[in-house]
Order: structure tokens, then C-alpha cells, then sequence
């Protein structure tokens, strides 16, 4: 089984940001109501965009590749590892190839704290 997304938004260098309904192996399925879309569009959305350029230029300086696209795999929460509440986006090209995966920390203050940042 893959893992599904839906289209939120394309910020102004072309990136698209979507948002995962499903996961790889099934296990959950995101409700897709209003309110979630808004969520994920304004709020964790917001701080992809803020975030997007840096990070997406420190992936093409490793890799060589620019990422067409941002997939949000999760909404703000903490984690064992990264205690700094976080969003994680994986970004990817045109292809449907990983080239990264990256956490946004919630408060811009604590960015370059939270795991997997740069």
C-alpha cells in the first residue's frame, strides 16, 4: 500500500506542500475536515513556508537536487527524540524520491534546536 496526500498549497519558488491522509502501510487515515485543512494550511503550514527555503537549499547543496515538493507527515506535537514541539516534512522531487526529511520546530525561536533542522 502507498501512502496518500492531498495538495494545500504552492508557495512562490514553486514548492508544493501537501499533506498525508494515509500512511504507507495503512495503519491511519487523516479526516480530512475543515478545520484539518486550515490547520495544516495556516499553522504548521505557515512555518513550513518560513522554513521551506532554507532547508530546501541545504538539501540541493547535499544531494544536488532542489525539491519540487514538501509532504507533511504530521501535525505540532513533541517526540522522545525531539522534544521541541515539531512538525515533520519530508521532502521530495519530482520523481517521488525522498531527499529529505525534516523537523519545523512550532516556535520560529527554537528552530535550529529541533532535530534533523539543517
Amino acid at each position: 500500500m502507498t501512502a496518500t496526500s492531498v495538495l494545500i498549497r504552492i508557495f512562490e519558488r514553486g514548492l508544493k506542500l501537501y499533506m498525508r491522509t494515509t500512511a504507507v502501510n495503512g495503519s491511519w487515515k487523516r479526516v480530512l475536515g475543515v478545520s484539518v485543512r486550515t490547520h495544516f494550511s495556516k499553522n504548521v503550514g505557515g512555518r513550513v513556508e518560513d522554513e521551506a527555503e532554507q532547508q530546501a537549499a541545504s538539501i540541493a547543496e547535499r544531494t544536488g537536487k532542489w525539491p519540487d515538493r514538501g509532504v507533511m507527515e504530521d501535525a505540532f506535537h513533541v517526540s522522545s527524540n525531539d522534544l521541541i514541539s515539531h512538525a515533520g516534512v519530508v521532502y521530495g522531487d519530482s520523481n517521488g524520491n525522498c531527499l529529505a526529511k525534516k523537523h519545523i520546530a512550532e516556535n520560529p525561536a527554537y528552530q535550529a534546536k529541533t532535530m534533523a533542522a539543517a
